[in-house]
């Protein structure tokens, strides 16, 4: 069944039929046999949502897992035919789609080892690092501009996969590259570097030879 928000007030799809109720027209009890209710499970269920499967006791004492969603035909609270079923289903699916995505990690949830990055080869500490999911230098790594940089390597469990930054997580900026990040990653400007044509190099903060010296002198204008 889908469920639509109608100004607000929740509408619960029966079969093809689309009925909109008003939140004061539906009464939710906070008892379903013997068993209590939340504050916040009736607050779900007055939005029309489904709650997730829970264990019911009838008046007999007889004792029931069922899903519970409000009825816009009845008005009240009934229990989802099949529920409990397909929400174990769909969690299913949910696992199995995050499995697939995982590729980064072990069958056993570990970080996977790796050897090499960008095609780098990492020293055998670097692995050991990474897969105890510290922060990895990676200093012969080259940048956007072909020039060698800092770059720092951490597997993000968030997004289950490795990245990569020009700034360290456990400082600001990796000193050496700080100016050449700016300039060739980020279109900083330098000062003392700003007419180089050519793109800055690791620990570079000033013209670095006579040619790029004369650059960024820019000459003068004529006298008026």
């Amino acid at each position: 069944s889908g469920r639509l928000s109608f100004y607000g007030l929740p509408a619960i799809a029966d079969g093809c039929t689309i009925v909109s109720v008003p939140v004061k027209a539906v009464f939710i009890k906070d008892t379903i046999g013997q068993t209590k209710l939340t504050m916040a499970e009736i607050s779900e269920l007055k939005k029309g949502k489904a709650l997730p499967p829970k264990q019911i006791t009838d008046k007999n004492g007889k004792t029931y897992n069922v899903v519970l969603q409000v009825s816009a035909d009845r008005k009240g609270v009934e229990f989802v035919p099949g529920g409990v079923r397909r929400q174990e289903q769909s969690q299913q699916q949910g696992n199995s789609q995050g499995q697939q995505q995982s590729s980064w990690l072990t069958k056993d949830g570990n970080i996977k080892p790796i050897t090499k990055w960008a095609g780098v080869p990492m020293t055998p500490q670097q692995q050991a690092d990474y897969t105890a999911g510290k922060v990895v230098e990676m200093t012969n790594m080259v940048d956007k501009q072909g020039q060698k940089c800092t770059v720092y390597l951490q597997f993000n469990p968030e997004k289950q996969r490795p990245t990569t930054s020009l700034n360290d997580p456990r400082v600001k900026v990796a000193e050496e590259s700080k100016t050449q990040k700016a300039v060739n990653n980020d279109g900083l400007t330098n000062e003392a570097t700003k007419h180089v044509a050519e793109p800055l190099q690791k620990y570079q903060t000033a013209p670095k030879d006579e040619n790029q010296a004369k650059q960024q002198r820019k000459p003068k204008g004529p006298k008026l």
